[in-house]
């Protein structure tokens, strides 16, 4: 993968433009912005305040798309409405779970579809290499994939919901409902950093 270098333009006349990938205007004099280059083609440009290159910009490899997945990923909100009746909101500690799951489906979907392209690729190899160590590399990444976008699709967190406290004599309600959130944010953390440790290790070709 090529390295990202920042710099700032300096010169006003160049012998080639330097062109935006994202917003497609010229990189004006003054201006900051990300350079790259792949092995083939010429140096590719973006402004710092339009993004960061994408990881299908920086590589060819299958598995970026999961990678841009994964930057992808738009985690839910941890919010929750205290029942009126003083229960505890154990629908709310299960939709926050759904709410986490639906996050990863994407990572989920993209992993399943690069495994299924690795496993075409090798499939569609010449006879003679079927039985080959790239083709077996192939199929086992794709095994792999396959794995690991099941384990995303039926995550769940160690604890499926928090730790309610009791209410405790005299108490007042306000004072309660402070540990229960307190109780709710503790959990819902927990929650939230196990389901990005679940997106740490995506499975790489290694042919």
């Amino acid at each position: 993968m090529p390295r990202v270098h920042t710099a700032t333009r300096k010169r006003a006349v160049l012998k080639r433009p330097m062109t935006c990938r994202h917003c497609h205007e010229e990189i004006a004099v003054g201006q900051s912005y990300f350079t790259w280059q792949r092995r083939y083609g010429g140096p590719q440009y973006l402004h710092t305040t339009c993004r960061r290159p994408r990881p299908t910009e920086l590589s060819d490899r299958k598995t970026a798309q999961i990678e841009e997945a994964v930057l992808d990923v738009e985690w839910p909100n941890a919010t929750f409405d205290m029942p009126s009746d003083g229960s505890m909101p154990e629908a709310e500690a299960e939709g926050y779970i759904d709410s986490l799951r639906d996050a990863l489906s994407p990572v989920a979907d993209a992993a399943s579809e690069v495994g299924q392209e690795y496993e075409s690729s090798a499939d569609n190899m010449p006879e003679s290499l079927q039985y080959g160590s790239q083709a077996e590399a192939m199929r086992d990444v794709a095994s792999r994939l396959e794995d690991w976008a099941s384990e995303l699709q039926s995550w769940e967190p160690g604890s499926t919901e928090p730790d309610w406290p009791e209410r405790e004599d005299e108490e007042s309600d306000e004072d309660f409902a402070g540990r229960v959130q307190d109780a709710w944010d503790s959990w819902a953390d927990d929650a939230r950093s196990e389901a990005e440790s679940a997106l740490d290790d995506i499975p790489e070709y290694e042919g």
